[in-house]
């Protein structure tokens, strides 16, 4: 794709949802407002109490949200892109949803992603169907799936498989009381040895 549709940055400029495609699955994205997020979670029919994950272009632009010790750092480097998903603390507090002074952040890798996120800041990066409904491996099914305008989607067929490994880095006075420097929320497409071997190295 040579670039964004209007129409999607418009969408997206609105407080609206989008579908755009992942290296995993259809992703239902939005910025992290209040407006935006009552629309996201509305759709998914999702509890307030479960927070959902920002997509960010590069570590840069995670640098606006969340504070990336040099563990972090470590980490997303290491790993293979859009793999992991990391607990940061918050640069300033943000909407509860995406988890208030604690934030998930992933590093996509799939180029349409990555290009859409880099115009737009960080963005939801939830999977784009209805909570407790399998979500399709294409944007354009899982449009059919939520009812969304054509102009909402980004088109594109995802690799499907596991999601992304959680995981929460502890602060340093964590570490000091004696808690581990790096806990697996969710084990998904990345090995929770692996990331703890990483950790160590």
């Amino acid at each position: 794709m040579d670039g964004i549709p209007p129409s999607i940055l418009a969408r997206i400029a609105a407080e609206e949802c989008v579908i755009y495609p992942t290296t995993t699955l259809p992703g239902l994205g939005c910025l992290p407002t209040p407006t935006a997020l009552d629309r996201l979670f509305a759709i998914k029919g999702r509890a307030a109490d479960m927070p959902v994950s920002l997509a960010v272009a590069s570590i840069e632009q995670a640098e606006a949200i969340v504070e990336i010790p040099p563990l972090a750092r470590k980490l997303i480097t290491a790993t293979p892109p859009a793999s992991l998903s990391i607990v940061l603390r918050a640069v300033e507090e943000m909407d509860a949803r995406v988890g208030g002074k604690e934030v998930a952040i992933r590093l996509v890798a799939h180029p349409v992603a990555k290009l859409l996120v880099e115009k737009t800041g960080p963005l939801t990066a939830t999977s784009a169907n209805p909570s407790g409904v399998a979500c399709p491996d294409d944007c354009a099914a899982a449009s059919e799936l939520l009812d969304f305008p054509e102009d909402a989607v980004l088109p594109g067929v995802c690799a499907g498989g596991l999601p992304s490994t959680l995981v929460r880095l502890s602060t340093s006075a964590e570490i000091a009381q004696g808690l581990p420097s790096v806990t697996i929320m969710r084990e998904g497409i990345l090995p929770s040895s692996r990331v703890i071997e990483w950790s160590m190295n």
